[in-house]
């Protein structure tokens, strides 16, 4: 099966990072127009330019109404619209027990990771609906199911995300939106890396696929449920974790 994007426009959001930046890459290669957006500065240069893919680079804090509203006005006016929208921006280096843990910062999780996806779905929803075709697909994590030990709030907004999703599927199946959520497990990205070589060795020992999961194993997914093939999933969740919740089962 191929997935052909051509024609589409897609914003990724959180674009600065592994997955992130795997997901722009996915959703190019398949002929997809791409912005890519993330609150680092000078995001062309960390994001790898592709000849001959369309990909522009756009610098946009989800947590901030106006930003999202300005950008995607933008995009709308230059491409034309915005078909696809990826919510992928998030932070996680918040860890730190109960009786420790900074409420400003819990605060802080909650409204980048689920509040700006709902700046950002807010944003596109008029656009898709008025053309009757919208691909949403939130980054939540497999945390959202099992928690995330001392990060509160990492896992709190990775299970709203859940939440966000379902509810948006409900209202977005008549006006042809589809909404779904990825959840990935231990992907190697930079926020994982800083765990340390031992404790990832350890927790690999966990996963029955016998190997911490890629970017590109995130980015194909969420490839084909932006798809006309995908048009009759919604409101789902899939894991993208090597099975390593079942070892708990």
């Amino acid at each position: 099966m191929r997935i052909d994007l051509t024609g589409k426009v897609a914003l990724v959001t959180g674009g600065a990072g592994g997955i992130g930046r795997a997901v722009s890459f996915t959703l190019a290669e398949a002929g997809a127009r791409v912005v890519v957006t993330d609150i680092a500065e000078n995001l062309g240069d960390n994001v790898p330019k592709h000849a001959g893919r369309s990909m522009r680079y756009r610098k946009m804090d989800v947590g901030s109404l106006f930003d999202v509203t300005q950008v995607v006005q933008e995009i709308a006016q230059i491409e034309g619209g915005l078909d696809i929208l990826v919510n992928n921006a998030g932070i996680m280096n918040n860890f730190a027990l109960m009786k420790d843990h900074d409420p400003e910062l819990f605060i802080r999780d909650i409204h980048v990771n689920l509040i700006g996806a709902f700046h950002c779905s807010r944003a596109v929803w008029p656009r898709m609906a008025e053309k009757g075709w919208g691909r949403i697909v939130n980054m939540s994590s497999i945390t959202a199911q099992g928690g995330a030990f001392a990060a509160p709030g990492y896992s709190a907004s990775k299970a709203g995300l859940l939440g966000l999703t379902r509810t948006l599927a409900l209202e977005g199946g008549a006006l042809g939106i589809t909404v779904n959520a990825v959840m990935p497990g231990l992907i190697e990205t930079e926020p994982i890396r800083r765990h340390g070589a031992k404790v990832l060795e350890k927790a690999t020992k966990r996963i029955p696929a016998g190997r911490l999961g890629r970017p590109d194993d995130v980015a194909v997914l969420t490839a084909f449920l932006v798809s006309q093939q995908a048009g009759y999933i919604t409101g789902a969740a899939v894991p993208v974790t090597g099975g390593i919740e079942l070892f708990s089962m």
